[in-house]
């Protein structure tokens, strides 16, 4: 019942509605309403300009009319099922058409209006978006804010390591004197190790734990605890243990491939 009845809601979907002073104005008809659950329901497909979470629908300036002999054997059911509503009661369900949002907007007709039931034979419909503060704020961000203007590369002195397992490795001021680095205070790490890149640039995210402006487009420094000059820093590499098929068996192959990082010695 509920897939044939989305299956008649959308089937119901309007003809193109008439245009006054620039707003749509739709006209209801019985021949535009689909019978869901014994109701007539209007369906109408609405598309927003502005991108929103979520949209509040207004129906404005209704126009009545009397009920005919057969609608009023509608009675009893529709005081069943919507009580005494005194404007249409509005649902909506939203979908994406090549990335914009459609709202397909339906209601019952029938509404109590002035002591009486009465027809609602023509409205306006608007789409009134909600919860954009945070979007527009964290997304709509200029390019200075969202791309670097200079890689790290294009300064200071580089050397490249590689690890092969996932673990908490050490770099020591010997290791880095036959790198040519003479101050371990001036090394960073640079580098994603064996960790797939997200596909999406979440310049919209609404978390405050996610820094959208910042989606990485340039090398991101590798986390580092320093104790006496020793570097030590969580290489992520491709040899971890995953599962396969079956939760109880574990795929602890060695894989001959190594995840690189890069050191850069700056200068000060």
């Amino acid at each position: 019942m509920p897939l044939l009845r989305s299956f008649l809601l959308l089937a119901s979907l309007s003809t193109l509605p008439a245009v006054v002073d620039g707003q749509a104005f739709y006209h209801i008809t019985s021949q535009q309403c689909a019978i869901v659950d014994s109701l007539p329901v209007f369906t109408q497909e609405l598309r927003p300009e502005q991108i929103a979470d979520t949209y509040r629908i207004e129906l404005l300036f209704p126009e009545y009319r009397t009920l005919t002999s057969a609608e009023r054997s509608l009675i009893p059911t529709l005081r069943r099922q919507l009580g005494a509503p005194t404007s249409p009661l509005i649902r909506q369900t939203r979908f994406t058409d090549r990335g914009k949002p459609v709202l397909a907007v339906s209601f019952c007709p029938f509404v109590w209006h002035k002591g009486q039931w009465k027809y609602v034979t023509s409205c306006q419909l608007r789409a009134v978006p909600l919860q954009t503060a945070m979007r527009a704020t964290r997304g709509q961000t200029d390019a200075a804010e969202r791309w670097t203007t200079q890689s790290v590369l294009a300064q200071g002195k580089w050397a490249k390591i590689r690890v092969k397992q996932e673990g908490i490795y050490q770099i020591t001021p010997t290791f880095l004197r036959k790198l040519g680095f003479n101050s371990p205070d001036r090394v960073k790490i640079y580098g994603y190790g064996g960790l797939q890149q997200n596909e999406v640039l979440a310049f919209g995210a609404e978390s405050a734990a996610i820094d959208s402006k910042r989606v990485a487009d340039d090398l991101t420094e590798v986390p580092t605890l320093r104790n006496d000059g020793k570097i030590l820093f969580l290489g992520r590499g491709h040899h971890t243990p995953h599962v396969r098929s079956l939760p109880e068996t574990l795929d602890t192959q060695p894989k001959q491939l190594f995840c690189l990082f890069l050191l850069l010695h700056h200068r000060r």
